[in-house]
This record gives structure tokens, sequence and C-alpha cells, in this order.
């Protein structure tokens, strides 16, 4: 196997590794984020059901609005699902625009390549907000329920 041959093979298996540990990364980051917020949005409904039946409607009125939060966690957590894709069709456009070639440095990046880049690079600074934030809402949700059981 000669020099530029190994370039190109260790350009593929970086892409292919790297496509691969972002995807399982973002999908059980999203997954136990869309579990954790869903979650908290029905044990949420159910508790405020069982308040307004037992006659405590003020109470419930209060614990609605921790319910709210949570179901914006939730639908967050679905938008981060949304980046992700929006990560992968990007990365793998990127990794489209690098070509092969017979010469130094045996690799040819179209000018589509940088701006491929600069969007993934972009995505990926802000996909971890839209990880994380499910789960401030879960906690503000939680922080509001007991301040209205209390």
């Amino acid at each position: 196997m000669n020099h530029k041959d190994a370039v190109h093979d260790k350009l593929d298996e970086f892409q292919k590794l790297h496509h691969i540990a972002t995807k399982e990364f973002s999908i059980v980051a999203i997954k136990t984020s869309s579990i954790v917020s869903g979650g908290a949005v029905v044990v949420g409904l159910a508790f405020v059901s069982s308040m307004y039946s037992s006659g405590h409607t003020e109470v419930a009125q209060k614990l609605f609005s921790s319910v709210f939060i949570f179901a914006v966690g939730a639908l967050i957590s679905g938008f981060a699902s949304v980046l992700v894709y929006f990560y992968q069709r990007e990365l793998n456009a990127a990794a489209g625009q690098i070509k092969a070639t017979d010469s130094e440095p045996f690799l040819e990046k179209t000018s589509q390549h940088s701006i491929k880049i600069r969007n993934v690079n972009f995505i990926d600074k802000i996909i971890p907000v839209f990880i994380v934030l499910p789960y401030v809402c879960v906690i503000i949700g939680l922080l509001l329920s007991w301040c209205a059981i209390k």
C-alpha cells in the first residue's frame, strides 16, 4: 500500500468512526432527555388530575405551570433530535466534498467543504445546549411542583 492509499484509508476510517460515535452519543442523550421530560409530563398530569379530583383546585392550578415546563422540556428534546439530523447531514455532505487525488497531499477539498464544516461547527456548538435544556426544565418543573405543594 502506498502513502496515498494509506492517507485515503485513514480519512475514510476517521470519518466512519466520527460519524458512528457522534450518532450514538446523540441518540442516547436525546432518548434519555425525551424519556425524562416525557415521563415528567405524564406524572405531572396524573398528579394534577388527582389534585383536581380531590378538590384541591388551587394546588392543581399551581402545579400546572410545572407540567407546562416539563412539556417545554419534551419539545426542546424533540428539537434536539432535529438538530442532530442536520448535524449528520452536514457532516456527511462535508465528507463528500473531499476528493481523493493522485498527487500530494492526496486530498482536495471543494469550495463547499468549508461552508459545510462551518455549518457542522455551528450546530456542534448548539446541540449540547438543546440536550441540557430539557434537564433544566425538569429541575425547574420539580422546584415549581415543590413550591406549589409546600
